[in-house]
């Protein structure tokens, strides 16, 4: 089964093109290649901070799997975006599983471009 089969979303709404490594419960890593012909690329090729953060969940959700049923975000904690993500760049997110707390899962993410951190947060997931 393909990693991103786990998660309930598909494009345009999937922001993740590839999962490179997953342990379920621990941590996973993950690809997205930004185009200028991406549904949400704005028209100068820019890619808004809030989809850094979504791609950040969808990782996390991965990360944190093995709970049973879906995960929903109850909170996105430290979020920080530094730098531009433009078409051309290619995304990796990676995810930590931190602490488990009953059904909820916190998870450290964060988003590289190039080997550079441009955005960073603590998610909380909730299993239903």
């Amino acid at each position: 089964m393909n990693p991103l089969e786990r998660l309930p979303h598909r494009p345009p709404f999937l922001m993740l093109d590839r999962v490179l490594l997953l342990e379920p419960g621990a941590w996973a890593a993950a690809v997205k290649n930004v185009a200028y012909d991406d549904a949400h690329t704005a028209a100068d090729g820019g890619w808004p901070s809030v989809l850094l953060a979504e791609m950040m969940a969808q990782t996390a959700g991965l990360a944190a799997g093995g709970g049973g049923g879906n995960a929903l975000v109850a909170k996105l904690d430290r979020f920080r975006c530094r730098g531009r993500v433009a078409a051309g760049d290619r995304l990796l997110a990676s995810a930590r599983v931190v602490r488990r707390l009953g059904a909820s899962v916190i998870v450290r993410s964060s988003v590289r471009v190039n080997g550079r951190r441009c955005a960073a947060a603590e998610i909380v997931l909730r299993f239903v």
